[in-house]
């Protein structure tokens, strides 16, 4: 029971640290970027120990406090710098097949907008064909289900505003708005998901 509460006792701490920061934070009017960035360090150093206490188990079958000899601290060193490496290396490859695919999604919908627009600039009155083209590649080759629930919405988006302006209810002006708008937003979203901190899976899942 002692050795169970000292495994989990850093956890502990490093959680109230980050409840007490993100209280601070959300009361506070204004608040200070040194505060995320000791909750972004708070919530990885629980990651990293979590994660690595149980790649050690699996391998040792034992936690890094149970390394009570002083003579063991080459060994806790070497043992955490082993599962650190294989934890990094696994989310390393997780995480960038996992979020490669959304970033595809976002480069294609980057190219249905891009060619939207220059439709738009060079032959205005081909809109309609280009918006069936779009249509015809949703039913065949680009399904709406090979896109995420936030990039479905653009695409709808897009074909609304795009039908909007070939029925006139929406002005050249606009939907040239819109679509710069949108290569914004996909261009912030690839850029978002390239983050070096998308490394850690807990920051990603709290972002």
């Amino acid at each position: 029971m002692i050795t169970f509460f000292l495994n989990v006792l850093p956890v502990i701490v490093i959680l109230f640290i980050v409840c007490c920061v993100n209280l601070v934070r959300k009361y506070k009017k204004k608040p200070n970027i040194n505060l995320y960035r000791w909750i972004n360090i708070s919530v990885y150093l629980i990651e990293i120990y979590i994660t690595t206490t149980v790649i050690n188990f699996l391998i040792n079958h034992k936690t890094f406090m149970e390394y009570g000899n002083p003579l063991d601290l080459l060994h806790l060193v070497s043992d955490f710098i082993l599962a650190f490496t294989i934890y990094q290396f696994l989310i390393n490859i997780i995480l960038q097949i996992w979020d490669g695919v959304v970033i595809d999604g976002y480069i294609s919908m980057k190219r249905v907008a891009n060619l939207f627009l220059l439709q738009l600039k060079n032959k205005p009155d081909c809109m309609n064909d280009q918006l069936k083209n779009l249509n015809d590649k949703l039913t065949n080759d680009l399904r709406a289900d090979c896109f995420n629930a936030d990039q479905r919405k653009i695409v709808k988006e897009i074909q609304f505003q795009i039908e909007n302006y070939v029925k006139g209810e929406l002005s050249t002006e606009g939907c040239s708005d819109f679509l710069e708008r949108t290569l914004l937003d996909i261009e912030h979203s690839i850029e978002f998901l390239n983050l070096r901190w998308q490394s850690s899976l807990f920051l990603k899942l709290l972002k």
